[in-house]
C-alpha cells in the first residue's frame, strides 16, 4: 500500500477593510487631532492602507484582525496612551456599510441639506428602545426613522441661524450607548475610499 503524504498550505490571512468613527474629536476646538497624526497612530498598530477623510474622525484602514472587540480595543488604548485622554471608536468593516447603504434607510424621505440633514448615528453598542418608529420630536426638531443593527437613521429639522435639531442627548438616552454621527452623504463618501 503507498501512503500519499498531504501538504497543508498555508493561506495568507485576508485583510479586511474598516471604518473606525472617533468620537469627539475636532469638535469647536475640542480634542484636537490631526489627521496626519491619526495616521500615524493607526499604523503603528500594524494597520494597513491607513486614510482619513474630514477632520471629524473618520478612519479608513484594513486589518487581518477578525474580532471586532480586539481591534476597537487595541485602537481605543493606543489612542488613549498617546493623546492622554479617551476616545471611544465604533468600528463598522466596510461590509457593514455596504449593507447599511444597501437598505436606503432615508428612501423617501425628502433631504436637501438646507432645511433637511440624513444623520447616521453609530452606537458604541446594539441596543432596542422602547419608543415606536417613525418618532417626532415633540418640538419637531428632528424624526428618527428607525435602526440598524448598531445604527439609528434620523432627520434633522433646520431651526433657523444655520443650525439644526439634535437628536444625539435623545437618542443616547433612549438608546443607553455612547453614540457619534455622522452625515448620510459622509457615510456614502467613505465607501468610496475602499
Amino acid at each position: 500500500m503507498i501512503s500519499k503524504k498531504t501538504t497543508k498550505v498555508k493561506t495568507a490571512p485576508t485583510a479586511i477593510a474598516h471604518v473606525a468613527f472617533l468620537r469627539g474629536i475636532n469638535m469647536i476646538g475640542h480634542k484636537l487631532i490631526p489627521m496626519t497624526a491619526l495616521v500615524r497612530l493607526f499604523s503603528s498598530l500594524g494597520l494597513q492602507k491607513v486614510k482619513t477623510y474630514l477632520a471629524t474622525g473618520n478612519v479608513v484602514f484594513e486589518s487581518e484582525e477578525s474580532d471586532p472587540k480586539k481591534l476597537t480595543s487595541k485602537i481605543e488604548k493606543k489612542l488613549k496612551s498617546s493623546l492622554g485622554y479617551e476616545v471611544i471608536v465604533m468600528l463598522r468593516s466596510m461590509s457593514e456599510l455596504e449593507l447599511l447603504v444597501s437598505r436606503n434607510p432615508f428612501d423617501g424621505e425628502e433631504v436637501d441639506n438646507k432645511k433637511t440633514k440624513a444623520v447616521v448615528t453609530f452606537l458604541a453598542t446594539s441596543s432596542h428602545p422602547k419608543i415606536r418608529f417613525p418618532f417626532l420630536s415633540p418640538k419637531r426638531e428632528f424624526k428618527i426613522l428607525g435602526t440598524g443593527p448598531s445604527e439609528v437613521f434620523s432627520l434633522r429639522y433646520a431651526l433657523g441661524n444655520g443650525r439644526f435639531g439634535d437628536s444625539v442627548s435623545f437618542i443616547e438616552r433612549e438608546f443607553g450607548a455612547p453614540t457619534t454621527s455622522r452625515n448620510y452623504n459622509t457615510v456614502i463618501k467613505i465607501l468610496a475610499l475602499k
